[in-house]
């Protein structure tokens, strides 16, 4: 009796471990790409700003040369 107890015990967590992964692993992508929309909304002012003086610097050190 005890060796199917144990049984039952062990299968029991198992399947109750497997459902608690399956609810982790679907929604992850979606965590990992809202973490990089993140990280580009909050950058993307500073980023554009840069590229922007780098090309008006391009733009105007050629047509001082």
């Amino acid at each position: 009796m005890k060796v199917w107890f144990s049984l039952f015990v062990i299968l029991f967590v198992l399947a109750q471990l497997g459902m608690w992964l399956k609810s982790f692993i679907m929604p992850l992508p979606w965590y990992i790409f809202g973490g990089i929309f993140l990280a580009i909304a909050s950058n993307y002012e500073k980023n554009i700003i840069d590229f922007m003086n780098t090309q008006a610097n391009k733009i105007f050190t050629r047509n001082e040369s």
